[in-house]
């Protein structure tokens, strides 16, 4: 209540804006997916002799997307597209309270349009992901530790083999342009915020929302098929494929709207003055990174809602007794999944080349180079998919000139080995915990590229597919980034 002129009046009430948070937002998602869970079991009918599980998919995605709407819903998200749809939009005060302001901690629970404060949420998350995926690989390095297989059963192992891939993918991918995307390359481009504040939110509650999904498929058997999710085996897979289903289509929605944002922000919200050419070199590795996701992560969607519809409406896109092809999987999983390492790498790199100058206290080696070499990256790695193809029986004639495109993308990636080396050759290096990590990223990716070689020959790969060098040359690559 408040007085004027001696008139007690009551306060306004707080805003729907005000009042959601992460709890809410884990409230209405669990209530949802619990309501849509009853009314599917009431009102689906049984399944037929088709395929035993079609029902339990059914009801599975069913719930699932009712989660997410539920979570979505419960933290704000939806508010303003509502709004918009009602002809009105968010007041004055409910775009400051978005903002963060006067909010303190609590602002980190809430659906906040503050670049800085998304970057932190990126930065904890990203530091979650990094634990659960590492603790997973604990576990699968345990149970290789002796001949015998160890303590855990086959299907249990596979499960974890998988969630441990796909968390650890989804961690390098936004652990440069999520946290430092958002927090530092604003103040870079000397923007006052991202281009599209609420969607730059959106796209972090996104990645939240996902995780549930994937934590239930836990309990329903988990990812029997490994990280790539390989049909016709994820057809044939328990129920908790569902959950990886849902964790990537609403990953790959997070990415693109992040990317179509980055992308936004760097080419239109620029400081006056600052030209390509004084453009930092962390801002061109930022916007190579997305424009490659965003082509890339709509073909890795569209991979698994067509499993989707594989396992619950029984379709064939797959199935090859159907008219399908599990060719087909491979290849749009794969126009993702090796245009994502250049992802993760490109910013990691960029990021370092911004501190190489620091550490070493001399300037960059070659700018242009570094640009050049980025951009051969980014071209040449939509060209490349196939080389995982080699010996699948898809198209052998194609085998030579990804073999090719695969060889010569090591001189764009090596254009950048030889910026780093040039700013470190000779100078004044302070040897501090950031110069160090570019000497690890030199080491690791240097045995990563060099493995990735012999990998990219059609005759080596045909022995070593498969393999454990295959995944040695991967998280060398990976750990190099």
């Amino acid at each position: 209540m408040t007085t004027v002129m001696n008139e007690t009046v009551a306060a306004p009430g707080k805003s729907i804006i005000e009042k959601l948070n992460v709890f809410t937002a884990l409230a209405l998602g669990v209530l949802s997916a619990i309501v849509v869970w009853r009314l599917s079991l009431a009102f689906l009918p049984e399944d037929s002799e088709v395929r035993l599980f079609t029902r339990e998919d059914k009801i599975t995605l069913l719930s699932m997307c009712a989660w997410f709407v539920g979570f979505m819903t419960g933290i704000g998200a939806l508010v303003g597209p509502f709004r918009w749809l009602m002809g009105k939009d968010l007041s004055h005060d409910e775009n400051m309270f978005l903002a963060g302001k006067d909010m303190g901690p609590k602002r980190y629970l809430r659906y906040t349009t503050d670049h800085k404060v998304v970057g932190i949420q990126y930065l904890f998350i990203t530091i979650l992901i990094f634990f659960l995926g590492g603790g997973l690989a604990m576990l699968i390095r345990t149970n290789l530790g002796t001949p015998e297989g160890g303590w855990l059963h086959a299907q249990a192992y596979n499960s974890i083999v998988g969630t441990h891939g796909i968390l650890m993918i989804v961690g390098t991918i936004i652990m440069v342009t999520g946290p430092f995307g958002n927090f530092i390359m604003p103040i870079m481009i000397g923007a006052r915020d991202m281009a599209f504040p609420r969607l730059n939110a959106l796209s972090f509650w996104l990645i939240v929302a996902a995780a549930v999904p994937l934590l239930w498929g836990q309990f329903l058997g988990g990812i029997t098929t490994g990280w790539s999710a390989y049909n016709p085996l994820a057809s044939q897979a328990p129920l908790g494929m569902d959950g990886y289903i849902m964790y990537i289509c609403i990953f790959a929605i997070s990415t693109m709207v992040a990317g179509a944002n980055i992308t936004t922000t760097v080419v239109k919200m620029r400081a006056k003055g600052m030209t390509w050419n004084r453009t930092p070199i962390f801002i061109y590795g930022t916007v190579a990174s997305v424009a490659l996701a965003l082509p890339a992560f709509p073909v890795f969607f569209l991979s698994q809602v067509l499993s989707a519809f594989d396992r619950a409406l029984d379709t064939s896109f797959y199935n090859t007794a159907g008219g399908g092809s599990g060719w087909l999987y491979e290849n749009l999983f794969w126009l993702m999944g090796h245009p994502e390492v250049y992802v993760i790498l490109i910013p990691s790199i960029a990021a370092l080349m911004e501190m190489a100058p620091v550490f070493t206290r001399r300037p960059l080696f070659s700018f242009n180079v570094a640009v050049m070499g980025i951009a051969g990256i980014s071209g040449l790695s939509v060209l490349v998919w196939a080389h995982h193809m080699y010996i699948s029986g898809w198209a052998p004639l194609l085998n030579a000139p990804f073999m090719l495109t695969t060889e010569l993308i090591s001189i764009p990636t090596g254009m950048l080995f030889l910026v780093l080396v040039g700013t470190l050759w000779r100078g004044r290096l302070w040897m501090t915990v950031p110069l160090m990590s570019i000497f690890a990223l030199l080491w690791n990716f240097m045995i990563g590229g060099v493995t990735g070689i012999y990998l990219s020959d059609v005759p080596a790969d045909a022995f070593l597919h498969g393999s454990m060098y295959v995944t040695a040359h991967f998280h060398y690559t990976l750990m190099g980034a």
